[in-house]
This record gives C-alpha cells, structure tokens and sequence, in this order.
C-alpha cells in the first residue's frame, strides 16, 4: 500500500522558488523509483512579495494551515526592499518558534565530481553536520550583549533550546562514529570541544 505524504511548499524568496522547484522535482523521482509513498504538495505564495501585498508575511492562520502538512520545505526569504529583522520575524521565525523547531541540521560534505571551493580539498576531507539552534538567541532577538567595550558589559544567552541542540548533536556524533564535535556561541564568541559522550 502506498503511503501519501502531505508537503507544505514554501519557496518565498531569492533562490527559494529555483531550490524548492528543483527539490520538489527530485522528491517526486524518489517518490516513483521507491513506489511505497507518494506526494502531495501544498503550495504556499508566502514570502516578501506576499508582504508587499498584504502587509504580512503569511495569514494570521498560516500556522494551522501548515499544521496539516507532514512537513514543511522551506526556500529562503530576505529582500533587498524588506529590512531583514521584518521577514525574520514575519516569517522565518513565526514558524520555527511556532512549531518548536529549534535545531537547523546542516550535512556538509563535497560530493565526488564537486570541485570545492577549499582548496585542496576533495569528496572524504570533509564531513560535518552542523547543527544550529534555530529559534533562540541572537538569531532571534534574543540574548546578547548589553553595554559593549564598557566594565559593565553583560552577555545573555537562553539556554533551554542551547542544550536541547547540544544534546542531539552528541548523540548524532556517537552513532556516526565522528570523535568529537565543537560547540560555538556567537553570543559569547566561546568555543568549546568535547568527546561525544561528555555532554
């Protein structure tokens, strides 16, 4: 029996529509060449020119209609003519923070085939899963610096969505054999290195 899987499509901005179109398109042959699940994809216009139209990034329900979906594929979003703090929080952010999606998974590896922009650098040199929180922080607003270059200066950080990223990447790195991984706050500009299973 096959199985349908619901996608909230939102390409929004820059090289969103061309990722997300691709994306889709490869979705769709994976879908057919494995012939146990199908796809049916929701299209959401949601971005800087939905914006500039109705002076919203998505309608004060969006959260619900996105709700029906298994998952959401999201492009990007930024404008030149927006300021960046208004589609962060006008869309980006509206949906992390509203389905609790704290951590950005991020494979990074050079594929054969792939000249990498490193030098010297080939498919096997390189294999890392960044993990980024996603919802908390500078990122969103939240935590920084207080009175910068004074005695008095003060760096804040949430830490609820800190750990709940640290821990998962921890155990990513134990059942991939990986030795060890580099946790980094930009709020601090700290970084610290630890054995998977020190954290």
């Amino acid at each position: 029996m096959t199985r349908q899987y619901r996608i909230a499509s939102i390409p929004a901005d820059g090289i969103g529509p061309e990722v997300i179109s691709a994306g889709l398109e490869v979705l769709d042959a994976v879908a057919s060449r494995d012939g146990g699940f199908s796809l049916a994809v929701d299209h959401y216009g949601w971005g800087s020119d939905w914006y500039r139209k109705h002076g919203v990034f998505m309608p004060p329900d969006g959260l619900a209609w996105l709700r029906t979906a298994d998952a959401i594929y999201f492009g990007a979003v930024g404008d030149p003519n927006v300021p960046d703090h208004v589609s962060l929080w006008g869309l980006r952010l509206q949906i992390c923070q509203g389905f609790d999606q704290y951590a950005n998974v991020r494979p990074t590896r050079i594929l054969p085939g792939v000249t990498s922009p490193l030098r010297d650098v080939g498919p096997g040199d390189l294999d890392w899963v960044i993990v980024r929180e996603n919802s908390e922080g500078e990122y969103a607003g939240q935590g920084g610096r207080t009175h910068c270059c004074l005695q008095e200066a003060v760096a804040t950080e949430t830490e609820s969505k800190m750990a709940s990223t640290a821990t998962p990447a921890s155990s990513f790195c134990s059942l991939s054999g990986m030795p060890s991984f580099a946790y980094v706050s930009s709020s601090f500009g700290s970084t610290s290195s630890s054995e998977p299973s020190g954290f």
